[in-house]
């Protein structure tokens, strides 16, 4: 290769008013009520070291981190010489926003391909595509398929790359086969995070800064029809070895001096002796972190819960989703128990863990009544943070086959597809009854205390809050339950 291409790696402001994070949710992009996040773009800071340790030149433009907004951007991208390819990140709640940066960057670098990646357009290629600005969709890992597409485009040979859309000489859209996914995690650097502003990135539930994002393990092998993970990472579990892992976590701690880690892997315990082994070797090597993982409630034991708390983590990030046993069988759950969940919450507790518990309002053969089981369930888990999000139909799930083969879906613009708004509705539940039900829990959590219970940590302070609390709570409860007496049968 002639180490002459310039790539540059875009990640685009927010829309205006809005906090996002879109590597979040399978590569769907998430909102946030406030600025509790800023996650360094990983996916990016791979392909550069590969394309650094190839000799090829690169630049990443993190906007968000940058605090630079669409005009902020353009003027950078502008004084940038040359540039041959330019990959900008979309997601699906961002992508009417995401557009107008990228037409905008197509006009000042006509000569420059532009490619996209995110998970939307990774399903629904043709959709990137009408637009003329867009050259590629990269459908797959991006770090794993930059060199090859790179050297492709140096010999126009783009239809010898799996994994991608993009437009012919004659304008025609060229869909080339499903890329594998790479099963070598050792064989990629680690990621360029000299490249990238470091101390500028932090995550609210882990104060300690510098902060930085990692995965040690792709994939995940279960089922779940609601689950865009597969999407973006695949169904099968792929993981770097140990050795590889302490020695980035080592890495980052003498270089950048960072204090806390967000392992981003879809299941972090999958084999448990390996997640031992990183406990381990965290200890030995004297690794003074705190971490946050997010796993299965399936995998994990009071033993290995111990040597996560003594290895620095502080948080558990742990997918509940029903508290509905027929409801967890029919979404792919069928090895989860209602009594699994529970000790292993309180499990966390004991060793002085902090749990996050996530719920979804609205899954097929949801009921009034199962949303009050999982409301009671959340009540009695005494998780530290209780999220309670409306069923959103990704595409490419098995959930968005049954929804459109029932014709369940009742919003189509991907924009609104943010865990929030009510895009479908179930064959027991309208789009109404699920905006109810998440007002109904809303509430009651609210006056549970369960949204903000650091409130409640000052004695004093918590015993008046708690009787006040208390009186509200009874009163959200008793109308949260008439709302589900109210069901016919």
């Amino acid at each position: 290769m002639s180490g002459k291409m310039k790539t540059i790696f875009i990640e685009p402001p927010f829309p205006p008013g809005l906090w996002v994070a879109r590597d979040q949710a399978g590569k769907f992009g998430t909102l946030s009520s406030s600025q509790d996040a800023l996650f360094p773009p990983l996916d990016f800071a791979y392909a550069g070291a590969i394309l650094e340790k190839n000799g090829f030149e690169f630049e990443i433009i993190d906007a968000p981190a940058l605090n630079l907004d669409w005009k902020g951007l353009l003027h950078k991208v502008s004084k940038i010489r040359d540039p041959s390819f330019i990959i900008v990140n979309t997601s699906a709640i961002t992508l009417p926003y995401d557009l107008i940066i990228i037409n905008a960057i197509k006009k000042r670098k006509q000569d420059s391909v532009i490619g996209v990646t995110g998970s939307l357009l990774s399903v629904w290629p043709e959709m990137a595509m009408k637009n003329p600005s867009i050259d590629i969709v990269i459908q797959s890992e991006v770090e794993f398929v930059i060199l090859e597409l790179l050297k492709a485009l140096e010999n126009d040979r783009l239809k010898d790359v799996n994994g991608i859309t993009y437009r012919d000489d004659d304008g025609s859209i060229v869909r080339n086969p499903k890329r594998q996914w790479d099963l070598n995690l050792d064989e990629l650097p680690f990621p360029a995070y000299h490249r990238l502003p470091v101390k500028r990135y932090h995550y609210d539930r882990l104060p300690r800064r510098p902060f930085i994002t990692m995965l040690t393990s792709r994939g995940c092998p279960y089922n779940c029809i609601y689950c865009p993970y597969p999407i973006a990472y695949g169904n099968l579990w792929r993981a770097r070895s140990c050795e590889n892992v302490i020695e980035e976590l080592q890495y980052v701690v003498d270089k950048f001096g960072v204090k806390s880690v967000l392992f981003k892997d879809q299941v972090f315990t999958f084999d448990m002796k390996r997640a031992e082994e990183i406990c381990d070797r965290i200890l030995e090597h004297k690794l003074n972190i705190q971490w946050i993982c997010e796993t299965r409630v399936d995998k994990l034991s009071e033993k290995l819960l111990l040597k996560m708390k003594k290895a620095g983590c502080t948080e558990l990030h742990l997918g509940v989703e029903s508290g509905d046993p027929e409801i967890l069988s029919a979404i792919g759950k069928r090895g989860v128990k209602i009594d699994t969940i529970k000790r292993v919450f309180k499990a966390a507790k004991n060793v002085g863990i902090k749990t996050v518990a996530f719920f979804i309002i609205g899954l097929p053969n949801e009921t009034r009544h199962s949303i009050w089981k999982s409301y009671k369930l959340a009540i009695g888990l005494n998780a530290d943070h209780v999220q309670f999000t409306i069923i959103t139909p990704y595409p490419g799930t098995k959930l968005y086959e049954i929804a459109e083969r029932n014709n369940w879906i009742l919003c189509r613009d991907p924009s609104e597809y943010n865990l929030r708004n009510v895009v479908m509705r179930t064959d027991k539940l309208s789009g109404e009854d699920l905006i109810q039900a998440k007002k109904h829990i809303d509430n009651c959590l609210k006056a549970q205390g369960v949204y903000a219970q650091e409130i409640l940590k000052p004695p004093l302070l918590a015993s008046l809050v708690k009787k006040v609390l208390s009186t509200i709570a009874r009163k959200a409860e008793r109308q949260f339950r008439i709302w589900v007496e109210e069901e016919e049968p």
